[in-house]
Parts: structure tokens; sequence; C-alpha cells
């Protein structure tokens, strides 16, 4: 009996360091999650491969229509991954109408825009290391990493909105969580930016404009971020996207709404400034927090 005794004894006491040692072995791996992937608006990120950024993507992007852009930050719900069919509770015409020729009035600019206080863009200027804009040594910056990991990690989450995701971006970047939709994108940048340089395209010039954006560009160093926001009128919805260039290429990284997650894809300035886009283009760089 006293034998039986010292066995169960034993026999618990075994029991209790492995209830002890599991006990540890699981809170030394939550503990190491939850530094890897801290927690709700962490600023923390995982940088992404500097290779998977550095080859220019195949896929050709193939810009969005007007009217299926964004989506207002409150309406997360409405959020589709998928291709959505038409409301058939939405009236169609019996005949088919002749297409308008008359270009599309641009929506005004505010009437008392913020001052833009233009960067130093002297070439011999080193870049800080610390700068979330600048090109790395390995190449693509800081901010570029971020638009990419969001696209291995997020995408999904996120949706097909493009407000979605650029907002995501500048979130995790150290940029204001202020929420905002494509056509208003402007007024994020008023509020949010101590100072950033933008210019502004009109897509129904484009055979004037594209020239000058490209050498807008291009007056830039190779892999600056830039944020480009299409801003439309007429009740249709704006898109905005993160771009760089590689070379001579262009890559666009962007969500597009009912037919795309988040995405890196390669353009060019034919796609950006194009007649059927029917919008202001303000190419913003050099956003500062």
């Amino acid at each position: 009996m006293t034998n039986d005794m010292n066995g169960l004894g034993h026999s618990l006491g075994d029991l209790t360091m492995f209830n002890i040692s599991y006990s540890k072995s699981i809170l030394i791996t939550l503990l190491l999650s939850f530094s890897l992937t801290g927690c709700g608006k962490a600023k923390t990120f995982q940088q992404v491969s500097a290779e998977e950024l550095n080859r220019i993507p195949s896929e050709m992007e193939t810009p969005e229509t007007p009217d299926t852009d964004d989506i207002e930050p409150e309406s997360t719900n409405a959020v589709s991954n998928t291709t959505t069919t038409q409301d058939p509770q939405v009236s169609q015409p019996t005949s088919p109408q002749a297409p308008s020729t008359q270009r599309p009035t641009l929506r005004p600019k505010p009437p008392t825009p913020r001052p833009i206080n233009r960067p130093n863009t002297n070439n011999n200027q080193a870049y800080d290391p610390n700068d979330v804009l600048a090109p790395t040594p390995e190449g693509p910056s800081k901010f570029i990493q971020i638009a990419q990991w969001i696209i291995n990690n997020e995408a999904r989450k996120l949706g097909t909105a493009c407000n979605f995701y650029v907002s995501r971006v500048l979130e995790i970047a150290g940029y204001s969580d202020d929420s905002f939709i494509a056509n208003d994108f402007d007024l994020y940048a008023q509020r949010n930016f101590s100072n950033y340089d933008s210019k502004s395209f009109d897509s129904n010039l484009e055979d004037v404009e594209r020239p000058r954006m490209r050498a807008h560009i291009w007056s830039y160093p190779e892999r600056t971020p830039f944020i480009i926001n299409w801003e439309r009128s007429g009740g249709q919805h704006g898109h905005i996207a993160i771009l760089e260039r590689i070379g001579n290429q262009l890559v666009i990284f962007q969500a597009n709404m009912n037919k795309h997650l988040p995405k890196r894809q390669q353009t060019t300035i034919e796609n950006i400034v194009s007649y059927s886009r029917r919008a202001k283009i303000t190419v913003y760089a050099q956003f500062r927090k």
C-alpha cells in the first residue's frame, strides 16, 4: 500500500512538472508571437525581401473604371473581394444614348489651400537612413517595403477599396490614421503632412500632360515613393495608389474596387494619364509626417 501511494505521488509530481513545463512553453510561444506581430495599431513591420521588390512585376495593370474605385471609410462591411453584379433595382435606359463629346469638368481646388513647403531637392544632399521615404542601400524605401508587406499579409482583410489600402500603408508608416476617400485625399494631405511636394495634371489634356508627368517623376531619384491621386467630379469615385520608379519602369501598388485586392503591378505614364480616367491627377512626393 505504501509503495502504491509513493508511486501515485511520483506520478502526480511528474504530471505537475509536465504541466508547468507545458505552460511555460505556451507562455514563451505567446510572448514571441506578440513581439513579432505587435498589437492593434503597432507601427512596426516585417521587412520584405529586397530581391522581391527589385524585380519588375510581369503583370501590367488594367486601369480602374471611374465609378468603382474607393468606398466611404465607415462602410467597411460593403467591401467585397469578388466582382459584383449590377444592382437589379437600378433602372436602365430604354434606348442607347449617344456618348457625350463634352470633356468632364474637374472639381475645383479648395479656395484657400495650405501653402506647400517644397523640400530641398539638392541631389548632393545625403538621405537620412531613418527616413521612411528614403531609398535604402538595398533599393526600396521603407514606405515601399510596408506597402508590399501589407499586400503579403493583410490584403484579404483590407478588401478591394483603394483608399483602405493606402490608408493602412500610411498608418503603419507612422502617419495619421485619419480616414479619407480618394476624392478628398488633398484634405488629408493638408491636415496631416507637415510639408509635401504636389503637382497636378489634367487627364483631359493627355498629350500635353504625359510628358510633363514623365519629366516630374523622373526629376526625383530612382526608388522615390509617390502617392498618385485621381480626383473626379460629378459624383464619381476617385482613385488612389502608391508608385515608384525602378530604372525606366514604373511600379504601382493599388487595390481596385470589386476587381482585385491590393497588388503590385507594372504601369506606364500612358496608363496613369489617360482621358478614360476622367480625372485631375495629383502626384504627391516627399510627404513628411
